[in-house]
């Protein structure tokens, strides 16, 4: 089988699995990360075929500061889904896609392989009341305060809402 994995700072939370899997074989394991993040990551197993991208384009200043963090993500989504489209065109094509949604990175990856199988580490879903913000009285959130927080969740429930196996 062949597994990509995607994690910004690849191996992360995929560490013992990916290792495991790239043990076996009968799989193939590509891992698509940040440059910066790779830190360690060749020493994890030798037939892991590690793609690194480079950090995106920061906001720009006029852009709500609402969605900085979202185009944050989607500037990431854009790089993790060119050197995927690059991998398709190479031949790779998963069964399975293991990937942290929290920065953006799976965004557009159906695009490129919908009948991949897409398995979502959702480390963290925001809360925008006491989990975030509003949970101490001495700093009470205000009305933009939940606002943005609750925005922070675009990027995850995009992937989520994806349609699966086209």
């Amino acid at each position: 089988m062949q597994f990509l994995f995607v994690h910004q700072n690849f191996p992360g939370q995929f560490r013992h699995i990916a290792k495991a899997l790239a043990q076996d074989d009968k799989h193939q394991i590509v891992a698509i990360g940040h440059f910066p993040g790779f830190q360690g990551a060749s020493a994890l197993d030798p037939r892991i075929r590690l793609f690194g991208y480079n950090t995106p384009k920061a906001s720009h200043a006029e852009t709500h500061y609402y969605l900085r963090d979202f185009e944050g993500h989607i500037r990431r989504g854009q790089e993790v889904v060119r050197l995927a489209h690059d991998l398709k065109n190479k031949g790779f094509y998963p069964e399975v896609i293991v990937a942290h949604p929290g920065w953006g990175e799976a965004l557009f990856l159906h695009d490129i392989f919908p009948r991949a199988r897409l398995i979502l580490y959702c480390e963290y879903y925001y809360h925008s009341t006491g989990g975030d913000v509003g949970f101490d009285p001495e700093f009470p959130a205000s009305l933009d305060d939940h606002a943005r927080v609750r925005i922070k969740n675009t990027a995850i429930q995009s992937i989520l809402a994806q349609p699966t196996n086209q």
